[in-house]
């Protein structure tokens, strides 16, 4: 498989993971928001606009995936969020602010940041 295959197809798969996640944090009190043992009385203006961009990120990775041309300003976005998700969860576990499980969590979007990087670092030199 080739690297830019495997960006592609991290970032088809990345969309149902997204779509998870926003249904668990619009939704916490449900089974999958209970899985990420994610406090059950969040605010629902806050559980929405937060599902709300999980949702959109995650549309723009499956766009990303199926575009004739990858938009590497997009994908260092996506980049910048997955890797500051995992940074924010991790800072908020060694805070005792959060449980671990969001931190494992959140290796997900570890590796699919480093996926992703590591693409854009590997083809710099053909787009510049």
């Amino acid at each position: 498989m080739t690297h830019e295959r495997l960006v592609r197809t991290t970032l088809l798969l990345s969309v149902p993971f997204n779509l998870l996640a926003a249904w668990g944090l619009g939704q916490p009190q449900s089974v999958i928001g209970r899985l990420m043992q994610l406090p059950g009385d969040v605010p629902a203006a806050y559980a929405a606009l937060l599902a709300y961009l999980v949702l959109l990120f995650g549309l723009a990775y499956g766009w990303l995936g199926l575009a004739r041309k990858i938009n590497r300003p997009l994908l260092l976005f996506g980049v910048t969020g997955k890797a500051g998700v995992f940074a924010i969860m991790l800072a908020l576990w060694l805070a005792q602010l959060s449980p671990g499980m969001l931190v494992g969590v959140a290796c997900g979007d570890l590796a699919l940041a480093a996926i992703w990087g590591s693409w854009l670092l590997r083809t710099q030199e053909t787009h510049a």
